[in-house]
């Protein structure tokens, strides 16, 4: 089909930046159902007072078994329709949320403003 198009390669880019796992040094996978899950970080929830509304710890963790497999684990009981949230990393700065995933967390811990 001929040469891609620059939207065309942003558009690609910005799926391996918002939607892949990093599953080594200098590898990424794209996995189905996985990038389902949402960002709450527990960097926030660790600076803030039991009380805080709105504010939990991640429904879910994962990891990659000895063969590079992503595996996602229940953090706690699960029910139908709840959301599915795992960290996308700590010491992350708005930045970074901002230009790899397209959005800011509402608190952020690692937050800086270079004077």
């Amino acid at each position: 089909h001929g040469a891609s198009s620059r939207e065309e390669f942003e558009w690609a880019l910005s799926i391996v930046h918002s939607r892949t796992f990093r599953t080594g040094q200098d590898k990424r996978a794209l996995i189905p159902i996985a990038d389902f899950a949402n960002h709450r970080g527990i960097e926030a929830i660790s600076v803030l007072s039991e009380n805080f509304e709105g504010i939990s710890a991640n429904t879910a963790t994962w990891d990659l078994d000895a063969e590079g497999g992503l595996r996602v684990f229940a953090a706690k009981d699960l029910q139908e329709g709840d959301e599915v949230t795992i960290s996308y990393g700590s010491l992350k700065d708005n930045d970074d949320f901002f230009i790899f995933y397209g959005f800011i967390p509402r608190l952020n811990s690692y937050e800086s403003v270079q004077l």
